[in-house]
């Protein structure tokens, strides 16, 4: 079962996070040089929704397939249909994985990097916590599945919340 979720579901649903990394690392020099200039919080407002829509331009068609579709793109790609009810249940929360990258880059861009990190050191023992207390619930590989999606949630959150603090 950690295999199919590691090695299949995680895998798929994390395919679409290769564009949004992209889209990061562009946006990443844009802000920065903006950011330097002080006083044009609207110039990076702006590109910084344009990250956030072209993410999510990817990010929801994504979602869609891997909502109606796990089986048939499962059998396509890696010639299995093990967990498709994983996929199902992580794709949606997945759409917050997919503005992660570009929030943490505006993050850094704006001179706030131990801020993002800190979002996600917190994230990973919130995960770590859920996953030990949640597994002596004898609850098969649903404690793994709520960890991450549950660090998905918290580090977008916790980013976010940090992102329009300081801009």
């Amino acid at each position: 079962e950690y295999g199919i979720i590691n090695g299949y579901v995680l895998a798929l649903i994390l395919l679409p996070s290769f564009f949004t990394l992209a889209i990061s690392q562009a946006l990443l020099p844009v802000i920065s040089k903006e950011n330097t200039k002080k006083n044009n919080n609207t110039y990076i407002r702006k590109k910084i929704k344009q990250a956030y829509f072209y993410s999510l331009l990817i990010g929801i068609p994504a979602t869609i397939i891997f909502e109606l579709f796990p089986g048939e793109l499962l059998h396509f790609i890696f010639n299995t249909n093990k967990g498709i009810t994983y996929v199902r249940i992580l794709a949606p929360i997945c759409l917050l994985h997919y503005i992660q990258a570009p929030i943490a880059s505006s993050l850094q861009a704006i001179g706030q990097a131990s801020s993002a990190m800190k979002g996600t050191l917190y994230g990973m023992i919130l995960k770590l916590i859920i996953l030990v207390v949640l597994c002596n619930f004898k609850l098969q590989m649903w404690p793994l599945i709520i960890s991450i999606a549950i660090n998905i949630i918290f580090v977008t959150l916790y980013d976010l919340k940090k992102l329009y603090k300081h801009i």
